[in-house]
């Protein structure tokens, strides 16, 4: 717990011990009606795709298939943090599946979330710090194919033998390994599954995956993109404004320089720690304000080259 002595407790802790040791079957139950509740519209909106006799509307459903699913990752990471369910074995259980219907490592995703944890906007930070020099660049990145490449990779890496540093112990990477070995031999029982009924996989599972990795990068890359280096660090991250069916389904995570400053808070608290005055956090107003303006500043920086080039 932070103790100040001119200040004392920070409240927001003390809300969030509260919580945590108010947690139980109730709360609990509630979290767990909320994954089920989840993968039943996952399932629901793949039946209705399937069914569909309109190319558009089939694309329109997978396309909502793939934003339930991208917010699977996020339930991983409120798993990660041990922040979903009072039990660790359910959050652990319940986040490798999450995490490895999108073909994600939840071992090694926990491993170097909790690195950017710890060394954010800093020079060991495991997510990038780079940006865009052309809208192509940006554009290729927001289709998600180069983020789901990059899970792809990590998996061949560790089955190979090989292992990210963040990956610190022998533990973690056998563990991280073996997780490989599962999310491979799942790829294979889709590609077998495809083979025996191509037009429905597709439709129900592959499509939907390449959506959720869209919307994956459209959500994720606000959090952290053309942040600077400050004080404290936990304000080199981005909070966003945005309605409620985007928080239920991304399990708030919207709220991600409250995150960063309360780590330990779980998902339903952050909306709540973002309303005290003392915490004094900027809110972006709209995620497709925020990508528009991204894309504005890359085309005046491409006319402003031509220009002057």
């Amino acid at each position: 717990m932070n103790m100040s002595a001119e200040y004392g407790p920070d409240p927001v802790l003390l809300e969030i011990d509260a919580y945590r040791a108010r947690r139980g079957g109730l709360r609990d139950a509630a979290a767990i009606a909320k994954v089920v509740g989840a993968i039943a519209v996952v399932s629901l909106v793949a039946w209705l795709a399937c069914r569909s006799g309109n190319a558009m509307g089939r694309i329109v459903l997978m396309l909502a298939e793939g934003f339930v699913l991208s917010g699977f990752l996020n339930l991983a990471h409120e798993c990660l943090h041990r922040s979903l369910v009072s039990a660790k074995s359910v959050n652990a259980i319940i986040g490798n599946l999450a995490a490895n219907v999108l073909f994600v490592n939840f071992t090694a995703y926990t491993d170097k979330h909790l690195k950017h944890h710890r060394c954010l906007a800093t020079e060991e930070d495991t997510e990038s710090a780079s940006r865009f020099d052309t809208l192509r660049a940006y554009a290729g990145a927001m289709s998600g194919v180069g983020f789901l490449v990059s899970n792809l990779r990590l998996n061949v890496h560790l089955i190979a033998g090989g292992a990210p540093s963040y990956l610190a112990t022998v533990r973690r990477k056998v563990r991280a390994r073996n997780e490989a070995r599962f999310i491979a031999a799942w790829l294979l029982a889709i590609a077998a599954a495809t083979c025996a009924w191509p037009s429905a996989l597709v439709t129900a599972y592959i499509g939907p995956v390449f959506f959720a990795y869209f919307w994956l990068m459209f959500f994720g890359l606000p959090e952290h993109y053309g942040c600077e280096p400050v004080q404290p660090r936990y304000l080199a991250s981005r909070t966003m404004t945005t309605n409620g069916i985007v928080r239920f389904f991304m399990w708030n995570a919207n709220f991600h320089t409250e995150h960063h400053r309360y780590p330990g808070a779980p998902a339903p608290l952050l909306a709540r720690i973002g309303a005290h005055p003392n915490v004094g956090i900027h809110r972006e107003s709209s995620y497709l304000k925020w990508h528009w303006r991204v894309c504005r500043d890359l085309i005046q920086r491409r006319e402003h080259g031509a220009t002057h080039g």
